[in-house]
């Protein structure tokens, strides 16, 4: 078990770096051109069309920038919550309202107020999922805290749609029995259905 370990963990950590620089290589407009085309992709899906409450990231660094999809959201009367990551390892998603000002986490993205009250699992509709990487088959690696494993977790009747960058897109992601693969899988130039549909 131990080698098992030691040969995994490298690959992850050597996939997390190559497509982080593939990622950042792009430039700052290429990265609004390609997010603003993947939230459109997004904002089509029967899925997303369906649901009531979305639980929705707050970009950080050179992570695709889904703030056109919050917005479609908002213009829809849907219910946007972002995540807030609690003490130690806990991470929730709480109800954001257009406009309300939001406070910089110790990790630097922007969340709700610690005062904001958290949106039960049970009530998310579809989570939209950021992630260093992701495959064909739908399998992410995430950024190695695990917060978005632990809330996919809880939330076994949500859906998973994974968004990223084309260039974010690999063969093969290693993945445990554990690790949840997304339902939809959304870049700038293509939606891959993976379980559930679109």
């Amino acid at each position: 078990m131990k080698v098992r370990e030691r040969s995994t963990a490298p690959s992850k950590r050597a996939l997390r770096r190559a497509v982080r620089a593939a990622r950042d290589a792009l430039a700052p407009e290429t990265r609004r051109e390609r997010s603003q085309a993947a939230c459109a992709q997004a904002s089509q899906l029967t899925r997303y069309a369906q649901a009531n409450t979305i639980g929705i990231y707050s970009p950080i660094g050179s992570e695709l920038d889904v703030s056109p999809l919050a917005t479609d959201a908002f213009s829809r009367g849907k219910r946007v919550a972002l995540p807030r990551v609690a003490s130690g390892s806990v991470m929730h998603f709480v109800p954001h309202a257009l406009g309300e000002p939001l406070v910089r986490s110790r990790f630097g993205t922007l969340e709700p107020s610690p005062d904001s009250p958290a949106v039960p699992t049970s009530q998310l509709d579809l989570i939209v999922v950021p992630g260093t990487a992701f495959d064909l088959r739908g399998h992410r690696l995430g950024y190695g805290a695990g917060f978005y494993d632990r809330v996919l977790a809880d939330a076994p009747g949500v859906c998973r749609l994974g968004i990223a960058f084309e260039v974010q897109i690999v063969a093969a992601v290693p993945h445990g029995a554990h690790d949840l693969p997304m339902d939809l899988l959304v870049t700038e130039l293509r939606v891959l259905p993976i379980s559930q549909g679109g």
